[in-house]
């Protein structure tokens, strides 16, 4: 499923934004899609929050790429697409926020000794 997220959120900015480069290469939106998806699935395993904190700081990665005009990490001999990082990135949220169960199982904590569960 984050794969597909990945790849439709870097299609959609390359076939709907403009000023979109006419010709891509790179997998970073997918890439940046199932940091994402590994995150949401950590969290949802575990219910441990500060794993989000993992995402929070590819956001800010992705912001500052797009504030700069090009990749902080990495260089390449081609230029950086940092609003496709975005997509895949936002994409693969959209996934896990429809992907919510309505209980979250790693809530479901037991009940101390002689307390009710919640």
């Amino acid at each position: 499923m984050g794969v597909g997220a990945g790849i439709a959120g870097v299609d959609i900015y390359l076939a709907l934004w403009p000023g979109a480069p006419l010709v891509y290469c790179g997998l970073s939106g997918l890439l940046n899609a199932m940091l994402v998806m590994i995150v949401f699935h950590i969290w949802l395993q575990t219910g441990y929050y500060p794993v989000i904190l993992i995402a929070a700081a590819d956001l800010v990665k992705i912001t500052a790429e797009i504030t700069n005009g090009g990749a902080l990490i990495s260089s390449a001999s081609w230029p950086s697409v940092p609003e496709a990082h975005a997509f895949g990135f936002a994409a693969a949220v959209m996934v896990c926020a429809f992907s919510l169960p309505r209980r979250h199982p790693a809530r479901e904590y037991p009940a101390a000794s002689g307390a009710e569960a919640i």
